[in-house]
């Protein structure tokens, strides 16, 4: 279930797109609500190229899920619930290009720097 974020754009680079590996930019992919925090998940199930369309694509997902985490609302609901923990778990497909998973690994430098725990995995089976 992908929740819509509230960020509209009038990038043309950044519309949906059903044939794009991240077929929405303005989506979280999935949410997990528990006492402790929350957890979101970005999926990107298809290989992503290093195209600079790709990259930017990546970027946008990776700033809506910060902006998301800051937004009152959701600063008010963990607070609301006494929870802190805030988790990003970022699947990349294993056949991206190095520009992504590269690009990916800024986007969790970014989120560390505001207390957000971003790990990155190339399996959804555990």
């Amino acid at each position: 279930m992908a929740v819509a974020l509230l960020v509209a754009c009038d990038d043309a680079t950044l519309k949906d797109d059903a044939d794009d590996p991240i077929p929405s930019v303005g989506k979280i992919d999935a949410i997990v609500s528990t006492n402790q925090g929350l957890y979101y998940v970005m999926t990107i199930a298809s290989p992503l190229d290093g195209s600079r369309r790709a990259l930017r694509r990546l970027q946008a997902k990776c700033d809506n899920y910060l902006m998301d985490f800051r937004s009152p609302q959701t600063q008010a609901d963990l607070a609301r619930r006494g929870a802190g923990l805030k988790h990003i778990n970022a699947y990349l497909h294993p056949a991206s290009s190095p520009e992504a998973r590269q690009a990916l690994i800024q986007c969790g430098e970014k989120a560390r720097a505001e207390g957000i725990d971003f790990q990155i995995t190339q399996s959804l089976a555990k």
